[in-house]
């Protein structure tokens, strides 16, 4: 019991309790991870894309054609540019999209080349997808394996 500006307050260990007054109840909720959050609009369908990366142009078509549960799906990604020695080659590869709300995450792997030679890096899209006054967009950055970075643009074709 002790005497605080001339109320008398009885304490524990766990909370204090003053005179005619109830303790606060405790309660401990499990902690939970949070829900996934839906992207505003289905990916589902044809992306026409533009990258920049080290000065080379990438241009293609991302077809997205499977939704593997509310944050996820699968795609095939072709894309066609001009090396640093002025060669033309043609790619594919294989995506996996993870989706939190507007951020985007493209995940390519089992890259391959087309035509043209040499080998490919599968690439990787960090970004944000947006509506403009002609359809939704996703832009942001690019990554292959080996760091070689550069800008995107995804526009939604159907």
């Amino acid at each position: 019991m002790l005497l605080i500006c001339g109320v008398v307050v009885y304490a524990s260990p766990v909370f204090a309790v003053l005179p005619d007054s109830v303790p606060p109840k405790q309660s401990v909720k499990p902690l939970a991870s949070p829900p996934a959050i839906e992207s505003p609009v289905s990916l589902l369908g044809r992306w026409r894309i533009e990258d920049i990366s080290d000065g080379i142009m990438y241009a293609g078509e991302m077809v997205v054609s499977d939704r593997l549960d509310s944050s996820t799906y699968r795609a095939s990604i072709q894309l066609a540019f001009r090396d640093s020695q002025g060669q033309e080659k043609r790619i594919k590869q294989q995506a996996r999209i993870s989706v939190s709300g507007n951020k985007i995450r493209i995940e390519g792997f089992d890259a391959s080349v087309i035509s043209g030679g040499g080998g490919y890096n599968a690439d990787n899209w960090s970004l944000d997808l947006r509506r403009t006054e002609t359809g939704w967009l996703m832009t942001g950055g690019s990554e292959d394996v080996k760091g070689k970075r550069g800008s995107a643009l995804f526009k939604k074709m159907d």
